[in-house]
């Protein structure tokens, strides 16, 4: 919920996890790669159901060597072009709750079709 008291499609939360909505689960679910391990958690917002987008598993797609990171905390990730097949949305390890999205058409879905949900670059090597 905003600061408006509006229910958004990407819910903040004091849990520390992505809440989705039940559209933004469904681009998700229909768009994931065929790598992609994705766990749904329910929730109730206000009534209304919402999911945490959970990763069981990290996964294995940083650069080591460039990948900025202080006591296992991940502060700038670089990832690796060839340990990102067949994965669109994921966390890896140092990430906390984040989720990571590198398909361009999930992220155009996501962008058009879903509120208050925002992207930032990260490094591809």
């Amino acid at each position: 919920m905003v600061s408006s008291g509006e229910l958004v499609d990407y819910q903040p939360s004091y849990l520390g996890a992505p809440l989705c909505s039940d559209r933004m689960r469904q681009l998700i679910d229909e768009n994931k790669g065929p790598n992609d391990v994705i766990e749904w958690l329910p929730v109730t917002v206000n009534g209304q159901p919402y999911w945490v987008l959970n990763f069981p598993e990290r996964a294995d797609v940083l650069d080591e060597a460039k990948t900025l990171a202080f006591d296992g905390d991940v502060a700038k990730p670089v990832l690796k072009h060839d340990r990102l097949d067949g994965r669109h949305v994921f966390s890896y390890p140092g990430g906390g709750r984040l989720a990571v999205v590198v398909s361009k058409r999930m992220k155009n879905l996501l962008e058009k079709s879903c509120t208050f949900i925002e992207f930032s670059k990260i490094e591809v090597v």
